[in-house]
């Protein structure tokens, strides 16, 4: 996607004075920025935001992703339990390891299975005669 320029009929690319000849890079530069796509007529953004278009940068990226994990940290709480039913009044979130392995969540209104604590490949189980 090329961009559209302003003022592109005088263009300087190179200009002398006395014996020497400076080149103004301004064509490289227009190629260069031309792979960029929009990038360039975007503006850096202030947060990470649902239905946000500026750029973001590393940090806010990892200080996002450090929110939503300790989200998931404060909001599960991990319950003794031989079986998700027996718990009397689950809350969202709430996490239960029963001692079959199977992993249940609640999520305000429902327990799902969203694992297995048995569910791994073990190092003698074949396929076809290959090693997992």
């Amino acid at each position: 996607m090329a961009q559209t320029y302003a003022n592109n009929d005088n263009v300087l690319s190179k200009v002398k004075f006395g014996n020497t000849t400076y080149y103004i890079k301004d064509a490289a530069v227009r190629s260069i920025l031309d792979t960029f796509g929009n990038a360039t007529l975007q503006d850096v953004a202030l947060s990470i935001a649902d239905g946000g278009t500026g750029l973001v940068t590393s940090d806010q990226v990892y200080d996002f992703v450090n929110r939503q994990i300790g989200a998931v940290g404060d909001i599960l709480n991990l319950l003794s339990a031989d079986d998700h039913t027996a718990v009397e009044t689950p809350a969202a979130g709430d996490f239960v390891v029963e001692s079959d392995g199977k992993e249940w969540l609640y999520d305000g209104t429902a327990w799902r299975e969203v694992g297995s604590e048995n569910a791994y490949v073990l190092k003698t189980f074949t396929i076809a005669g290959i090693d997992m």
